[in-house]
């Protein structure tokens, strides 16, 4: 969801601050809000674990998505560093912003996803963090008393790699995606065969790559509908 680091009313607000304390704007809470009527709406009264970014405005979006949720007792709630925004070092506090123009045109010659920021991360790095995250769930979901549904509330790169990861897509495929909207939802659903599939839309520059479901219809009404006993679904939300 919208954070402090945008420009609001013409003014740069905590510009200076540490990108993990950034807090919500008030569009921002309301962003947030709206996607925990969105995922209630797709859940119901299904069982759900949370996890999230540790970045304060994840945090605080979780608390704002959750007052959808008024059966606590079916929700859980797991804060997971690996599903921290990419870290673009900390060159800012001693060079000139004009800095930054330079370098994302190094990264649109390197390529987005090795591009390394200076004193940071590429996105390769987001991508094997990303990777070790999954094993976790993959742990979790052999177990017997897993939940109806998977929430992950993080950042438009993590999402990216995530699903760069778990639908083997290839680099070219991660250099067309485009960033996700702040507050906007990707859900995955689980299908007939056992595989999951995207059901809403993916910031994609064409063709749209293997995974992704072209629906006729609204894809939240879709998602909505009921399912068989263990059919999971994961959604994956934006801050």
């Amino acid at each position: 969801s919208h954070t402090c680091d945008c420009q609001v009313a013409g003014l740069k607000v905590c510009a200076l601050k540490p990108d993990i304390e950034r807090p919500l704007t008030e569009e921002g809470k309301l962003q947030s809000l709206q996607a925990g009527v969105a995922l209630k709406r797709i859940i119901g009264d299904e069982s759900v674990t949370f996890f999230a970014s540790p970045y304060n405005s994840c945090k605080q979006t979780f608390a704002y998505v959750a007052g959808s949720f008024q059966n606590k007792n079916a929700c859980q709630y797991v804060e997971d560093p690996r599903l921290r925004n990419q870290d673009f070092g900390d060159w800012h506090l001693r060079q000139a912003p004009e800095k930054m123009e330079e370098f994302k045109r190094q990264a649109e010659r390197v390529g987005k996803f090795y591009y390394r920021w200076p004193e940071g991360e590429s996105a390769t790095d987001v991508y094997d963090r990303t990777s070790s995250f999954m094993e976790t769930l993959y742990r979790k979901w052999k177990q017997t008393d897993r939940p109806d549904n998977y929430v992950i509330i993080t950042h438009s790169i993590v999402i990216q790699t995530f699903l760069m990861r778990w639908f083997h897509w290839d680099v070219g495929t991660f250099n067309r995606l485009q960033k996700f909207k702040n507050g906007q939802l990707a859900v995955m659903e689980k299908q007939a065969n056992g595989s999951y599939k995207l059901v809403t839309p993916l910031p994609c520059k064409p063709p749209i790559p293997d995974g992704v479901k072209i629906l006729a219809q609204n894809p939240q009404r879709t998602a909505s509908k009921k399912k068989p006993l263990n059919q999971e679904k994961a959604l994956y939300s934006l801050e």
